[in-house]
């Protein structure tokens, strides 16, 4: 039985120039655990004429005109299926919500799993979070996990 990708991989690091993440892509059968780190513990203001806000980091849902799935590496230390290589254009893209709410990671909504096959990416609400804000992803078999609390997914 795979064991899940023991390496975190990096959604948003030290690294980091874009309040934008890369695209990743959460394969069927599979769920990822999503750890963010560093986010203001009080509402920032990054615009002067704009009222304070949390910072926040916010899911979007893409889909590709034409887009097909990755192979998935089922090596335990295996590197997340890689979809910036694919030349596919977007099709729609937008902001993942439930009841009018956006599925975000807060500093106090840090973590969270998602097991919803799709490609994604998380856009920072605060142009200041880019370069401290960190985000990682660890992905692991659905069937590794057999029990987990519903509390901790996006949209329960």
């Amino acid at each position: 039985m795979a064991q899940g990708y023991v390496i975190p991989h990096a959604i948003f690091d030290e690294t980091s120039v874009d309040v934008a993440s890369e695209p990743f892509y959460i394969s069927p059968g599979w769920m990822v655990e999503l750890l963010a780190f560093n986010f203001a513990n009080s509402p920032v203001q990054p615009d002067p004429l704009k009222p304070k806000l949390l910072q926040a980091a916010c899911l979007r849902r893409i889909m590709y005109k034409a887009f097909e799935p990755p192979e998935v590496d089922v090596q335990p230390c295996g590197v997340l299926p890689d979809i910036t290589k694919y030349q596919a254009e977007i099709l729609a893209e937008n902001w993942v919500m439930t009841d009018g709410c956006e599925w975000s990671l807060t500093a106090c909504d840090n973590y969270r799993l998602l097991d919803i096959p799709g490609a994604y990416r998380f856009i920072l609400n605060d142009a200041g979070a880019v370069g401290t804000v960190l985000i990682y992803m660890m992905a692991h078999p659905l069937s590794a996990w057999p029990s987990r609390p519903s509390r901790l997914y996006f949209g329960e």
